[in-house]
């Protein structure tokens, strides 16, 4: 009877979430609600950081601006929107970790991740993703923003 109660509790939040998951940031890199597994990098820093980019609160000018923490949404570098996507995707800045992630991942057979997949989304298996967050977060340790996201 308590696990009958716990599934249809759980039902009841997915179908929630459902409803709710296409407007917001979370909502493209995770589908269903349900503990990230793979989730433990052993640093809290990048946990943290990881965690702000999944959720879309972070230090970058397209959500600072939003608050008047920012004179502009755009790259300083780039200068287009500084989005999650851009930042770990396309800006120039960082170009070099960049590409030292996707060779990281592409020795491990993860050929052209997108933003979703570094965050934790996309059809991969848990130890993919494992591999995939612990690049991610060399990443962003590489990059020097780990401690402004």
């Amino acid at each position: 009877t308590k696990l009958l109660t716990k599934l249809a509790q759980h039902q009841r939040w997915q179908l929630i979430y459902d409803t709710k998951k296409y407007t917001l940031h979370l909502g493209d890199i995770k589908p269903v609600i349900q503990k990230w597994p793979w989730s433990n990098t052993q640093s809290r820093k990048i946990e943290t950081a990881m965690s702000r980019l999944r959720l879309g609160h972070v230090g970058l000018n397209s959500h600072l601006h939003r608050f008047n923490m920012a004179e502009s949404d755009l790259c300083n570098t780039c200068g287009v929107p500084e989005t999650i996507p851009h930042f770990l995707m396309t800006c120039t800045r960082h170009t070099n970790e960049r590409r030292r992630l996707l060779s990281n991942l592409n020795q491990v057979n993860i050929n052209n991740p997108d933003h979703i997949s570094l965050l934790g989304g996309g059809p991969h298996t848990i130890n993919q993703k494992a591999m995939i967050a612990r690049a991610t977060g060399r990443f962003l340790w590489e990059t020097g923003r780990l401690s402004s996201l």
